[in-house]
Parts: structure tokens; sequence; C-alpha cells
């Protein structure tokens, strides 16, 4: 509801409770008050907004505090958007200057970090599963209204969540990592552990951590390192996949994580390696483009040439080929 509809609906009301009351007080009069008061309480109720609730103290209607329903931008049919990272979202300076690019170019939309590479969470939340991954480092404790001002200048926003791998996780739940062959948690080249696709436990907290960004206002949440590692030393690796293959894996969380969240009306997208367009196998990570595509409503494929090889498709130089890789793989993706 926009704030221009809520005006007109509380004057509307305040016309119908003064209306009310010179009636009521009328009635009283002749002494036929307390029933019809009763049946025009119930009436006036009714007129109220389904966002205001009621309780009932000594036989009186008390109206609560208003709590507004979070509106959300609808998708663009172009989706043209800049990143802001935990800690940018989290300086006003920064982040307005980026605000005021969005403002005065073509830009439409803005992708923020909700949970980054850290494992950490870039707003405060009080949610049983997510309260102890709330970053204290960097993140927007007043994201909710951040949020709430870029959609007052209709500005799209998309949260990403860091799924699989998560640092802080495994270190609270070192159960729950990938293990390594020589013992402990098998970690990457960069020195960040992953949490195991296999460990189910892990799943209501990515459910959670969707729901709970929707419910402040994200309008699309976006989901990346959903996978398997990809660097680092993976002969060491040993995972829980229950007899299944890594895609089989990694289809099922995103059987799962559909079939939690898309009652709610969330938008969503998943971040998918660029050579999924144009592999049949699943890179050794468990993404096979086919097995995302019925459970999300966007696909990004992260088609940047740094990300190829030399010496695909024959490029000797893949970052001399960029409309050409990025034309190529989508072509095929199709």
């Amino acid at each position: 509801m926009t704030r221009r509809k809520a005006n007109k609906r509380t004057s509307l009301l305040l016309l119908v409770g003064g209306a009310v009351l010179i009636l009521v007080l009328g009635l009283f009069i002749t002494g036929w008050g307390v029933r019809v008061a009763e049946a025009l309480a119930r009436a006036v109720e009714a007129l109220v907004p389904s966002e205001v609730s009621f309780t009932r103290e000594g036989g009186d209607t008390v109206p609560e505090q208003v709590k507004p329903k979070v509106v959300h931008v609808e998708t663009p049919a172009r989706v043209k958007s800049i990143y802001m990272s935990q800690c940018v979202v989290g300086t006003p300076t920064f982040r307005d200057s980026l605000v005021e690019l969005v403002d005065t170019t073509e830009l439409n939309s803005i992708i923020i970090d909700i949970r980054d590479y850290t494992g950490k969470i870039s707003f405060p939340t009080t949610h049983p599963l997510l309260a102890d991954s709330v970053s204290d480092a960097c993140g927007a404790t007043d994201m909710k209204e951040f949020i709430a001002r870029l959609h007052e200048k209709n500005i799209y926003v998309i949260g990403r969540i860091t799924v699989f791998q998560n640092p802080y996780y495994t270190s609270q739940y070192p159960e729950q990592a990938v293990q390594s062959t020589k013992g402990g948690v098998w970690k990457d080249k960069k020195g960040l552990a992953f949490v195991d696709v296999g460990a189910r436990e892990y799943w209501d907290s990515v459910v959670a951590l969707a729901e709970e960004s929707y419910a402040i206002g994200f309008d699309e949440i976006n989901f990346d390192y959903i996978r398997y590692p990809s660097d680092g030393p993976m002969a060491e690796a040993v995972y829980r996949n229950e007899g299944k293959s890594k895609p089989e894996m990694l289809e099922e969380f995103f059987k799962y994580l559909h079939s939690k969240l898309e009652s709610s009306g969330m938008v969503t997208s998943v971040d998918l390696f660029g050579m999924t367009t144009t592999n049949t196998d699943d890179l050794n990570i468990g993404q096979v483009l086919e097995r995302a595509l019925p459970y999300f409503d966007y696909i990004s494929p992260m088609v940047y040439p740094s990300h190829y090889p030399n010496g695909f498709n024959g490029y000797a130089n893949v970052n001399a080929h960029s409309y050409d890789i990025v034309y190529y793989s989508m072509k095929e993706a199709v």
C-alpha cells in the first residue's frame, strides 16, 4: 500500500470514527447505546486495513501499533545493477554515492551482500538459526530502512547469499564441513572452508536466511557458491553424498530450497559457473545447467572471460574476446 493510499484510508477511518462516536453518544441518551455500540464497533473493525490487529482489554477494542507490510519492487524487464559489499552498504557516504549513480544513469537495481565469503550476515536478526552469524565488522544495522529508501526510488534490490563457502559456520560446526583425508576440515587454496552439500542439517539455515532477507524488503534472493569446491587440494576432499553423485546431491538441495521458498512469492536466482552453458559434465563442482533450471526464477551464468582457460573455443587469449565468449556462452545455453 502506498503512502498516499494509506493517508486516504486513515482520513476515511477518522471520518467514520467521528460519525460513529456522535451516533453512539446520541444512542446512549435514548438507552439503546450498549447493544448498538457493540454492533458499530464490529462494523468499524471491519473497515480497518488488514495490517492493523486488535486486542481486547476489559471488553474494549484497542488498536495495536500498525506494522506496515513490506512492499517489493517488480523485477525490471532488463536488470542493470551495481554491487555493494557488506562494508560498502554499512558506510553511508559510500553507499549514498552509489545510489546517486543509479539515480543519474540507466542503472535500476543494486546487489547487496547478505552473507559474504566470511559466512557472516550483513543485517541484524534475532532468528535462532542466524543471530550468532551477524557480522560485527561490516554490514548495515539499518538495512530494512535503507531498502525502503531504495524502493521509494523504485530501485530493485537483490540480496546475494554465499551458500556453501562458509568459514564461520564450519568453525562452529566442523562436522558439517567438507573433510580432509589428512584429518580435520578441508580448505581451498584461499584457506576457506566449505559446508558439505550433503550436510542436510545446514539447509534450513539457508532457507531461514532467505526468508528473513525477503521479509525486510530484498526483492530477489541470489544464491552464490551453491556448489562443491573448485580449487585447492581437491584429491584430499571427502564428501558425504549419501551414495549420490555431486550433480544428484546438489539437485536435492535445489529441490529442497525451491519447495521451502516457492509459496512466499520470493524471486530467486542462482549463480552458476559460466562453463555450465557449454559443458555437458558437472565441472567437478556438481553444477549442471539443466538440473538448476526447474528450481530458480533466473539463472546467472558467470561468463566472465577471466574465468575461462586460454584456448577456450580456440581463443589463445580469452581476455581479448569478451564479446565472443559472452555471446557464444549464452547462445549455447539457449
